[in-house]
């Protein structure tokens, strides 16, 4: 994949493009995002990478970090991450679960772009990574049959997910449901 010879913050409509493309490639991979929302262009706040809702709750976006503004590889690996979290998009804290799916998603970019460097992360969310990456299917599909039974990833609980997988480990399904403190 090609990215363009702009910087993000002077090209809109090629990070609306990126965020339409990645929307694109998540919800073939997870199923389809929930349509009570509606998606805007993502937009960039200190506080970044982040989602923000509108006063009433009905409009979203992805917030993506200061430092992307000028690399298309951040604004690649922010709004990926975020991506995943506008599937079932909530106000408040994501779990572990959405956590891990968010940083396998953005390795999966990562290889769809051919990037040769390594998603930023934190010990935290390598955590969550290392957790989802031990569920009984890959990452990815494992996250797809997870919302094809029970809705918005931050929603499951470690019973959800010892009633799809009875041999999974319980400490680890409790670490998945529980809330992600960034």
């Amino acid at each position: 994949m090609n990215l363009p010879d702009t910087e993000p913050v002077n090209d809109e409509s090629a990070i609306w493009s990126l965020q339409l493309e990645l929307l694109t490639w998540a919800e073939a991979l997870l199923g389809q995002r929930d349509p009570s929302k509606l998606l805007c262009k993502p937009d960039y706040h200190p506080d970044g990478p982040q989602l923000r809702f509108n006063c009433d709750q009905n409009k979203v976006w992805a917030e993506l970090s200061p430092k992307c503004k000028h690399s298309w590889t951040s604004t690649v690996y922010d709004l990926a991450h975020e991506t995943i979290h506008l599937l079932d998009p909530i106000v408040g804290t994501a779990n572990y679960l959405e956590e891990g799916v968010a940083v396998a998603f953005t390795w999966y970019v990562r290889g769809i772009y051919g990037f040769s460097c390594t998603p930023p992360t934190s010990e935290k969310y390598e955590r969550a990574f290392a957790s989802v990456k031990c569920l009984p299917e890959a990452a990815l599909l494992s996250a797809r049959r997870i919302r094809s039974k029970f809705g918005c990833l931050s929603a499951v609980t470690s019973k959800d997910l010892l009633q799809l997988y009875p041999d999974f480990d319980h400490g680890v399904a409790n670490l998945l449901a529980s809330k992600f403190k960034r």
